[in-house]
């Protein structure tokens, strides 16, 4: 039976090796950030206005109260 000094040595070995995983995956070898990772956390998707809807269940007036406050 493993005794919990060892239960948190392999637990800390186990996210060490996870978090060098997502290092690898995410970081060139100078440490920055991949090219894409990049262009995929601040890309942005433009959406057409039409394709908008309200929500019924809140009335355009009471948005409009809400954030044109003086």
């Amino acid at each position: 039976m493993t005794t919990p000094k060892q239960n948190k040595d392999l637990l800390g070995k186990g996210i060490r090796s996870l978090l060098q995983n997502i290092d690898a995956d995410l970081k060139t070898t100078s440490g920055n950030l991949k090219t894409n990772v990049v262009e995929t956390a601040t890309a942005t998707n433009r959406i057409p206005v039409g394709d908008i809807e309200p929500n019924p269940k809140q009335p355009a007036a009471t948005l409009m109260k809400r954030h044109c406050r003086n």
